[in-house]
C-alpha cells in the first residue's frame, strides 16, 4: 500500500514573506523492521530520485490513511509532517513543489518495479500473537459491510442470517 499524500511540500518562511521550490525534508516508512527488504528497495528508490528524507525511517508509519492497514498490508509513505499549511486552504498547488512531486511519483514507480521482483516471503509480515486489528479472514460480516464492528456477535448473526456471508 503507498500513501502518496504531501509528498513535496515547499518550504516556506512561516508566514513571512518568500517561499522557495525546496522541498521539506520528509519523514518516511517502508515496512518497519519486518520488512528490511522494503525498507531498503525505498530508501534506495527515493534516494535514486532525489527525495530528500530524514535520514531514518520511522520505526512506525505517521499518523494518517495508512496507519490502520500496516498490520497486514507492506506500506510505504514519504510525507511532510511539519507543512504549515497541511490540510487547509493553503494546502494548494502553489505550495507544493514540481519537482519534488516529480521525484517522490519517480521513486513510487521504481518501488512497485523493485517490489514486483522480490519473493511474496520478504513482504509477509511474521505470525503476530493474538488477533490483529482488522482480520478479514475471520471476519467476513466487516468485508461484505465495512461499518459493521467484527465481534462474535456480529459473526455469529452473519453466519445465522445470511450464511456464507
Amino acid at each position: 500500500m503507498i500513501n502518496a499524500e504531501h509528498p513535496s511540500q515547499a518550504l516556506t518562511r512561516g508566514g513571512t514573506a518568500g517561499s522557495t521550490e525546496s522541498v521539506i525534508p520528509l519523514q518516511w516508512y517502508a515496512g518497519g523492521a519486518s520488512r528490511p527488504q522494503l525498507t531498503r528497495l525505498a530508501a534506495a528508490a527515493f534516494r535514486e530520485f532525489g527525495v530528500p528524507l530524514w535520514d531514518q525511517p520511522s520505526p512506525t508509519p505517521p499518523a494518517g490513511d495508512i496507519l490502520p492497514f500496516v498490520g497486514f498490508l507492506p506500506g510505504v509513505v514519504v510525507q511532510s509532517n511539519d507543512f504549515m499549511y497541511m490540510h487547509t486552504s493553503g494546502d494548494s498547488p502553489a505550495n507544493v513543489a514540481p519537482t519534488g512531486l516529480e521525484a517522490a511519483t519517480r521513486a513510487y514507480a521504481r518501488i512497485i518495479d523493485e517490489v514486483n521482483k522480490l519473493p511474496l516471503g520478504d513482504l509477509q509480515r511474521p505470525p503476530q500473537l493474538g488477533r490483529p486489528r482488522i482480520d478479514f479472514a475471520s471476519c467476513p460480516a466487516w468485508v461484505r459491510d465495512s461499518s459493521a464492528a467484527c465481534t462474535e456477535n456480529t459473526e455469529r448473526a452473519c453466519a445465522i442470517t445470511a450464511p456464507g456471508c
